[in-house]
């Protein structure tokens, strides 16, 4: 016996010795295999230990799932192609609002055009009131879930100094309740600029500030606090 074990070792440390491995995958597929491809998922908390999963398609369009805690599928909820009329950017990761396990809402990843937001519910359909059009007209809007289930929006135009940081409140529904816009006197790369919820309904913004007009030289990264009332506390 001894001498087998010594055997066994050996040819393990000589690498010839087969190697027991698992044949279980390590998460769950949540999509079916589709022939076109899947990339630049999102995912947000449905409140309730579970979540969304949205992506965006090779055909710019986007699929959408909902998935419990434990990662499996929910039969119920449609899981293909949605033509959201959103403006997608391939290289864009999906971004993706919820509150609660039936409502997620989609943001566009350009406020320029005809929807900024859609909003589905269970089954897939579509909220009444959407799709949303904010007249913000800049590149990767940031969002929140804020006081009373509304919708915290902010965009930067960061192009040119004091463009400023523009935000706008919406109703579950997509009705726009405020529109405002907070001067800067610095360069911001809009594509950076990231967003939180407070925990008191409203968002927290992080800027990337820049000296040069081309961004190649840092200054500083700018906190804002915007509350659920649209205000600077």
């Amino acid at each position: 016996m001894r001498d087998q074990t010594c055997l066994r070792i050996l040819l393990a440390v000589l690498g010839l010795l087969p190697i027991a491995r698992s044949t279980s995958a390590d998460g769950i597929p949540v999509m079916p295999w589709f022939t076109w491809g899947q990339n630049r998922p999102g995912i947000a908390a449905d409140g309730a230990g579970g979540a969304w999963v949205a992506f965006k398609s090779d055909l710019a369009t986007n699929g959408i799932v909902h998935v419990s805690g434990a990662g499996i599928p929910d039969p119920l909820w449609p899981n293909g192609n949605y033509e959201t009329g959103l403006t997608i950017q391939l290289g864009s990761t999906t971004r993706v609002l919820s509150d609660s396990p039936d409502h997620i809402f989609l943001l566009s990843d350009f406020c320029a055009y005809e929807r900024l937001v859609m909003g589905y519910g269970v089954l897939g359909d579509t909220l009444p009131g959407f799709p949303a059009s904010v007249d913000l007209f800049y590149p990767s809007p940031r969002a929140v879930i804020g006081a009373g289930g509304n919708i915290l929006v902010a965009v930067t135009g960061g192009f040119n100094v004091g463009s400023g940081v523009r935000f706008a409140i919406l109703t579950p529904l997509g009705q726009i309740v405020d529109e405002r816009e907070v001067a800067m006197n610095f360069q911001v790369q809009p594509e950076e600029m990231q967003a939180i919820s407070d925990g008191a309904g409203g968002m927290i913004l992080g800027i990337p500030l820049y000296f040069a007009s081309d961004y190649s030289t840092g200054l500083d990264v700018g906190l804002m606090r915007i509350s659920g009332a649209g205000t600077r506390p």
